[in-house]
């Protein structure tokens, strides 16, 4: 009987002690999934901010047109937020374009989201990995190279979803 006791005892506290281990390892993964979220966005953020001022600040040619530099654009958190749903939404519902299925522009978009600024423009691309090729892939179209070079925007936000990327220019009153 002592020994049926015991066995019972032992086993509860083993599942115990194994559910205890479970919601921990869960929580731990549900952390770093966050926290890779999180960097993942200031990784964006950091890595296309920077490259299109480097940009910007040298000037460039687009296409067969010499841009010269142009003033430095701050990070607006609403074009993030414009940009990186698009990019989920394009990523979801499987198209590419500026303009969504129902006909929405990325200025609408960007008002949907509470960007108050007068102006917005939009480039976009899919099918790269890192900062570094989409930049490369931008300035390799004259249009969105024009776009990421035009002095009218003083603002940008971007984000990215899978390998759809959108940045967000956009001028503050």
């Amino acid at each position: 009987m002592r020994n049926h006791y015991f066995s019972v005892t032992h086993h509860k506290t083993i599942i115990y002690f194994a559910s205890t281990i479970m919601l921990m390892f869960a929580a731990t993964i549900s952390a770093c999934k966050k926290e890779n979220s999180e960097a993942s966005k200031t990784d964006v953020e950091t890595a296309l901010l920077t490259r299109l001022n480097q940009l910007r600040e040298k000037g460039c040619t687009c296409g067969t047109d010499i841009m010269p530099p142009a003033q430095k654009v701050t990070w607006n958190t609403a074009l993030e937020k414009t940009a990186t749903l698009h990019a989920e939404d394009m990523l979801n519902r499987n198209y590419f374009s500026h303009i969504t299925p129902e006909g929405i522009p990325a200025i609408q978009r960007s008002r949907q989201q509470g960007y108050a600024g007068t102006e917005v423009g939009e480039v976009i691309a899919k099918n790269y990995t890192s900062a570094d090729a989409v930049m490369a892939g931008w300035l390799a179209s004259e249009s969105h190279c024009k776009a990421m070079m035009d002095t009218t925007y003083n603002e940008v936000g971007a984000g990215k979803a899978g390998t759809y990327w959108v940045m967000d220019l956009g001028r503050k009153n």
